[in-house]
Order: structure tokens, then sequence, then C-alpha cells
């Protein structure tokens, strides 16, 4: 999970860096806190920009094996526990668990030879996965579509409708 600070303008980084501690206190010392194995909080970065008003708490859960709920559950507890710290804007978010897979980004494939496949057969296998969002009937995933004037594949977005993977 990932905790977004943010302090009010020309709040120092003394300040944002004693606002963060809280925030790791509060979640180490909360009902939640059992599931929570550390807390790493850089101060003056966040993925809203760079100042000394602004912070993060990457949240690093226990393991799947020793955890009583999942990261999706806790997120909501998270910040409503979070609502104790006064003085900044504090928001837990997840993380994206495919990169490149988010708001802010699409989807990366890594097609690989691990059977000794050739060059031809590789190129066959990228077509087939390539193809395969434009036969589902409203996928939301980006469809292949064949440029006309070059040799390569473009994307562009199928809208998607009711059943977005065509499952019944």
């Amino acid at each position: 999970m990932l905790a977004i600070v943010t302090l009010p303008s020309g709040a120092s980084l003394q300040r944002t860096a004693q606002v963060v501690d809280d925030v790791r206190t509060t979640l180490e010392k909360s009902a939640i806190g059992k599931d929570i194995d550390s807390i790493f909080s850089p101060q003056g970065f966040s993925f809203v920009g760079q100042s000394e008003n602004v912070g993060m708490a990457f949240i690093k859960l226990t393991d799947w094996s020793k955890r009583s709920q999942t990261a999706m559950q806790l997120i909501p507890q998270a910040n409503k526990i979070l609502h104790a710290v006064t003085g900044a804007q504090i928001f837990v978010v997840n993380l994206p668990t495919i990169r490149g897979l988010s708001q802010f980004g699409g989807v990366d494939m890594y097609l690989q030879a691990r059977a000794g496949q050739s060059r031809a057969q590789l190129a066959a296998a990228q077509r087939r996965c390539s193809m395969r969002p434009a036969r589902v009937p409203c996928s939301p995933v980006p469809a292949p579509t064949r440029c006309p004037k070059r040799r390569s594949y473009s994307s562009r977005w199928i809208e998607c409708r009711r059943n977005p993977w065509g499952c019944r």
C-alpha cells in the first residue's frame, strides 16, 4: 500500500517528517498494525510532486500466510485510521500489481522463447496474443489494427459495453 501525505503550502520539511512519522506510528499501533511488515517513508518527494510539504509511506504488508486481510480490505481501514493524524491530507492507495497497469500507463507484455522457439515462431505467437483482444466482443484493452502504409501494428481502443470479457 502507499500513503500519500500532503501538508499545506509552506510547511517545512521538519513538519512533514513529523507528520510522516505520525503516520507510521499510528498505523503500527492500530488494529491493522499486525498486518504491516515495514514502512519506508521518504519526505520531500511524492507522486504528486517534489516539495518540502509532501511525503509518502510505502507500507509493506506481511506475508499472505500471516495476514488476516487483503490489501483492498486494509486500505479503507488505513484511511479511516489516518484521519486521526492532523495537519495534512493523507490518503492510502494500492499500488498496481502489474508494472504499467494503472491509471497512468498501459499493459506491458513480454514474450520469451523458453523452449527454444525460432524468431518466426515468436512472431507468430506475438500476432496470436495481439489479435486476441480483437476477438472479444467489447474488450477494454487495446486491439491491434494493421496500418496499410507500415508493416507494424498500432493500437486502438475498443469501447467496453456491458460484459468486458465476454464472460457469461
